[in-house]
């Protein structure tokens, strides 16, 4: 997936969602969702049944929301979390036994810079802001959230309050807590893409990679004649390769881990090329292969990819072209 910063500014994304044309893609799902937060469920969408032992409205269903092209995150509405401020006192409010505490830091509005990232410093008071100006260009559109657990805390959150299909939910920051469920299964990295698809085909179709030296020659680094091509929707077709079919002269481990929902943890190769002048030329992180991937990608095992996009391919003796636009070209 293509990289993204784990730690947003808040008002920031606020901001952003608020003034985005078109709005932001949505999709509500009925999945249920929980998250878990030092030992206590802070939220869970499933609908809870009553005394008279029947289910109670579903309004806490859950939503996907794109806050760019990639995958979404999960946004949740205030009646999946059981204890929340009560109505009386939204700036500081405690469940009876104490266990989860929640206060308001910051109210976004729709003319406020984006705000300081010292938080807690801009605290709009929402009372004097009601009182005043009625003007509708300072209306406050989101608040920032600090949650606490006994001595667990987490000031990322944003409860959206004017913002088209957003308002009401509330965007938790996916790795500000200890874990989130979808139904039973965890959620590794981030929500997957409902729209999104892979598939794993075995093809007997001959594989040859080449790379660009600095000098404008190009070598052949791999070739193999048969290998697992990956369909992934939105990304160029990725063609799994055996190892050994790479020459283990250019090779050389590299440090760097990512992980993906629908993969797994990839471990990489950097490529190594000598120079005509006796220098050396190192393509960093080129090549990646999953020693163990999830069930769904089992079919790539211990095989290695290159980057499409950095290199050039050629699939049963034709060159690929590549028509789909990619974050990592």
């Amino acid at each position: 997936m293509p990289p993204s910063s784990r730690n947003p500014d808040l008002p920031a994304l606020a901001q952003e969602l608020f003034s985005s044309s078109p709005a932001p893609k949505t999709h509500p799902t009925a999945r249920r969702i929980r998250i878990l937060f030092n030992g206590v469920y802070i939220a869970d969408t499933c609908p809870q049944t009553n005394s008279c032992g029947s289910a109670s409205s579903s309004s806490s269903c859950g939503q996907f929301v794109w806050e760019h092209p990639y995958y979404p995150y999960y946004y949740l509405p205030w009646s999946a979390f059981p204890e929340r401020p009560s109505a009386t006192d939204e700036k500081n409010a405690a469940d009876q036994e104490g266990r989860v505490q929640w206060k308001m830091l910051q109210e976004v509005t729709s003319t406020s810079s984006h705000a300081s990232k010292n938080q807690e410093a801009t605290v709009i008071d929402s009372k004097r802001e009601t009182q005043g100006s009625t003007n509708s260009t300072s209306a406050v559109i989101a608040r920032i959230w600090q949650l606490s657990v006994a001595t667990q805390t987490t000031n990322r959150i944003i409860e959206f309050v004017d913002c088209d299909a957003l308002t009401g939910f509330l965007r938790v920051e996916f790795s500000a807590v200890d874990l989130w469920l979808e139904e039973d299964t965890p959620i590794q990295i981030h929500p997957k893409d409902p729209f999104k698809r892979i598939d794993t085909l075995h093809s007997l179709r001959s594989v040859r990679v080449s790379v660009s030296l600095a000098s404008g020659a190009r070598v052949c680094v791999a070739e193999s004649p048969s290998s697992v091509h990956l369909y992934e929707t939105s990304l160029p077709t990725r063609y799994y390769i055996p190892l050994s079919t790479i020459d283990p002269a250019i090779l050389r481990k590299s440090e760097t881990r990512s992980t993906c929902p629908y993969k797994g943890e990839a471990e990489y190769y950097d490529i190594v090329l000598e120079g005509g002048d006796g220098g050396q030329q190192v393509l960093k992180d080129l090549v990646w292969y999953y020693r163990s991937p999830l069930v769904e990608c089992a079919a790539i095992a211990g095989l290695a990819c290159f980057y499409n996009e950095k290199v050039q391919i050629e699939v049963g003796g034709v060159r690929e072209v590549l028509h789909e636009e990619s974050p990592f070209a």
